[in-house]
């Protein structure tokens, strides 16, 4: 277990060159890996697939599932969900004209993917193996709700979000959780993936809450964010450059690790972090 330093009286204040990359770092290296791909520099064939939202982007979430792969989410202002594959391989030629038996439903896509409308709740679904050998690029209506499940622990790649303004929920078994130019509110847990996110802005009213079993969370925010926190670290330890408030008395506690509820900017909207084995980095822009 790694001993608890307390610097400052409450949290470990330090220059965060010595360690791992910060969150909006590792957005940038991820969404230049997309570019590399989308530019040619992988092979396969790229195809693009568009699907009309019936209604008011805002009203609907995509639902995502049965996907074991690098999936990047970017918002744009149209009311279209724009699917690029990249390196996409498709079916053997011994298959041309058949597809591919799927338990999520056909590949209606041509892409590798199944798409249909529940309600309000547009779920895409991978539909045989050519969805696990290639990348995605979804473009989604900017204040659209998303909400993706890793199912299985075979595979699993970055799993990416940027521009999004409306709800993000993230159930992740070994995927890292990129999420840059958010504003929440974000629900995302990973048992052994990191949590990166930058915000423009906080979601005032509804409340954040990460997880991280075996993965560290590292959090930037804008310094005039109003945040009310409550921190959890088991045998990890915390660093922030953010002016942290406790309530007379309360400080930091300890049972075997580390629980805090400061404030940030006089309190506001509750972020709820929790990591196990890793880190928590809380930073301002």
């Amino acid at each position: 277990m790694k001993t608890i330093k307390l610097f400052t009286a409450v949290l470990a204040l330090t220059m965060f060159s010595q360690f791992p990359a910060n969150s909006q770092e590792v957005a940038s290296r991820s969404l230049a890996r997309v570019d590399r791909v989308r530019d040619g520099d992988d092979d396969g064939q790229t195809k693009e697939f568009k699907f009309k939202v019936p209604g008011s982007p805002e009203q609907y979430t995509l639902k995502v599932s049965n996907l074991q792969t690098d999936i990047t989410f970017e918002a744009y202002s149209g009311t279209e969900l724009v699917i690029t594959a990249l390196d996409y391989e498709g079916i053997p030629e011994k298959a041309k004209g058949l597809k591919p038996l799927s338990a999520t439903g056909p590949d209606n896509t041509e892409i590798g993917l199944n798409i249909k409308t529940e309600g309000n709740v547009i779920s895409l679904s991978g539909a045989g193996k050519a969805a696990s050998d290639s990348d995605y690029i979804i473009k989604m209506p900017t204040a659209m709700g998303l909400s993706y499940e890793q199912e299985s622990w075979h595979g699993g790649g970055d799993f990416v979000v940027k521009g999004l303004s409306g709800e993000v929920n993230v159930q992740s078994k070994n995927s890292d959780i990129i999420l840059t130019d958010v504003s929440g509110p974000i629900v995302a847990n990973t048992v052994s993936g990191d949590i990166n996110i930058v915000f423009t802005k906080m979601n005032s009213t509804k409340p954040t809450s990460l997880a991280a079993t075996s993965g560290d969370i590292d959090i930037t925010m804008p310094s005039d964010a109003k945040v009310n926190f409550k921190l959890s670290v088991v045998s990890g330890e915390i660093y922030t450059d953010l002016d942290l408030k406790f309530a007379e008395k309360e400080g930091l506690k300890s049972w075997g690790g580390m629980n805090a509820n400061p404030t940030f900017n006089g309190g506001g909207v509750e972020i709820s972090l929790r990591a196990v084995s890793g880190d928590i980095f809380l930073r301002k822009k």
